[in-house]
């Protein structure tokens, strides 16, 4: 088995000595958790692949640069492309977190945590897990079944709308 160290923040480190290990039991099932982990590495990548751009016509004489950039930018002044282009080059292999993803099952015999939702990196990678840092409100009261869809909302509110008065 492989073992890794590594430094997190506490709130309350009293209960804590140096040297502790931290076992997949300090965390329960349904608990939301924030994943952060090294994405896959794609190699290197043209504008297409890499950030969505579009290709050039392929036909009436395009030329064989339909994947290829296209024009960069200014001439004469500034004489150079500003830093942040989209360009070519090396995709992936970058510092990735997703949040609010469930805990779906916690075995504390084989110090395994569960998670469903689109955990980052290759199989077997080494992911980081905390408590996620977004909250979703809970609705309480006469407004908790009530959609917030504007549309659905105006039957409830127009009376001599005809599908508020079919029903």
């Amino acid at each position: 088995m492989m073992k890794h160290l590594k430094e997190f923040r506490l709130e309350d480190d009293s209960n804590l000595e140096v040297g502790d290990v931290i076992k997949a039991d300090f965390f329960t099932e349904g608990e939301k958790v924030d994943v952060t982990g090294t994405s896959k590495g794609k190699g290197y990548a043209g504008v297409v692949k890499r950030f969505g751009q579009g290709r050039t016509p392929t036909s009436h004489g395009g030329g064989p640069v339909h994947r290829h950039a296209g024009s960069m930018g200014s001439s004469t002044d500034p004489s150079r492309i500003f830093p942040g282009k989209k360009q070519a080059g090396h995709m992936g292999v970058e510092q990735v977190t997703v949040q609010n993803l469930d805990i779906v099952k916690v075995d504390a015999e084989l110090n395994l945590i569960a998670i469903r939702g689109a955990v980052p990196g290759p199989k077997g990678s080494i992911v980081y897990l905390k408590n996620t840092v977004k909250t979703q409100p809970v609705k309480k009261g006469e407004g908790a079944g009530i959609s917030v869809n504007p549309q659905k909302a105006s039957a409830r509110v127009n009376p001599q709308k005809a599908s508020a008065r079919t029903k």
